[in-house]
């Protein structure tokens, strides 16, 4: 698979700490005491060289030979940082609220990605990987209605199955009959607390990115506990878009990871879009059949011979 997320975040990160450095340098910040968000905003100024509000990657290219810092900024469009998107950035930065951050807050920025374990018939599980952990929901079938979060270290979240007297142990007890047969890997649960655990890095097929985070472990658990108290029912599938499942959890926390909207299609999505849409071809060949057999002309009669 290549050179391995966290790695990767490192190589990225020391990279983007260098250009920054640079450039808060050049714009005569000193970045030792911390840099102010009116410093932060004062770097934007000397960069949009046009003063119209906006700063393009080929710009940046041109006059840094590089893109790291730029490429870490979230924005809108890849080719073009807004002021305003640059500004927001600076309060992701600064994660403890003190006003100022420092160029070793980079470090800490954690790489997103979309992480894809297939389940058959071109179905895939998703699921979340930020730097080196990973988090899903747990689906027991696709039938199941039990809505839990996984982390790297065992549950995250229940929904409100969990509620009932005796029901988390019998869910407990379903997962390790999975185990048992297979259909979860050990790897996947932590023995010293009886368990499960968010399958690890090396357990997914495939990795997207998805951008970079700022949040600590703290607040990733108390936004995933916020949104099973929103979502407490797993439904894998739903005519009328209605899922809420691992695919729909994924696309959530990865725009609350990023601050952003991610937007990515679902494979019930593309379920309902094929089924109506062969229905729509269908119905739609009926309508012309019909429209055409009312057009055709009748045949002809065949000619009768009067008798004089």
């Amino acid at each position: 698979m290549g050179n391995s997320a966290s790695a990767a975040t490192k190589e990225q990160n020391e990279a983007a700490s260098a250009e920054a450095l640079a450039i808060f340098q050049e714009a005569g910040v000193e970045v030792a005491q911390g840099i102010s968000l009116a410093e932060w905003e004062k770097v934007f100024e000397t960069l949009d060289t046009n003063q119209n509000g906006s700063v393009t990657r080929k710009d940046w290219y041109i006059k840094y030979d590089s893109t790291m810092m730029y490429d870490a900024i979230p924005k809108k469009h890849a080719a073009n940082i807004a002021k305003a998107e640059w500004s927001r950035a600076f309060g992701l930065l600064d994660v403890d609220g003190g006003g100022s951050i420092s160029l070793d807050q980079w470090s800490r920025r954690r790489q997103v990605q979309l992480s894809f374990f297939p389940l058959g018939m071109g179905v895939y599980s998703w699921g979340v990987g930020v730097g080196e952990d990973f988090y899903e929901v747990l689906s027991l079938s696709r039938d199941a209605t039990e809505m839990a979060v996984v982390g790297p270290q065992g549950i995250m979240a229940l929904g409100e199955f969990a509620d009932e007297e005796g029901a988390r142990d019998q869910w407990l007890g379903t997962v390790q009959k999975m185990l048992a047969d297979g259909g979860w890997p050990g790897s996947a649960w932590l023995q010293e607390v009886e368990e499960p655990r968010s399958r690890p890095e090396g357990e997914w097929e495939s990795f997207e990115h998805a951008g970079w985070t700022m949040m600590t472990d703290q607040q990733i658990k108390e936004w995933t506990e916020e949104w099973v108290q929103a979502n407490p029912g797993y439904k894998a599938i739903d005519a009328f878009g209605r899922e809420c499942n691992e695919q729909t959890f994924a696309k959530a926390f990865i725009s609350r990871l990023t601050d952003s909207d991610y937007t990515r299609m679902t494979d019930n999505t593309k379920g309902r879009i094929l089924v109506y849409g062969g229905l729509t071809l269908l119905a739609g060949i009926g309508i012309a059949a019909a429209t055409h057999a009312l057009r055709k002309p009748a045949a002809p009669q065949g000619k009768q011979t009067e008798e004089m």
